[in-house]
């Protein structure tokens, strides 16, 4: 199992990583989290 950590500034750039992790099986995408000035967002895939 993979556990990835995706950072972005705005919706087009989260949509952007997770159309490129589009390859992978997700199993769980966790609650988004607002840092200074920008999202992070916990993904677990196979």
């Amino acid at each position: 199992m993979l556990k990835i950590k995706i950072s972005y500034k705005n919706e087009e750039e989260k949509q952007r990583a997770l159309q490129a992790l589009s390859g992978l099986k997700i199993i769980k995408i966790g609650k988004e989290q607002v840092k200074k000035g920008h999202k992070n967002i916990y993904i677990n895939a196979e």
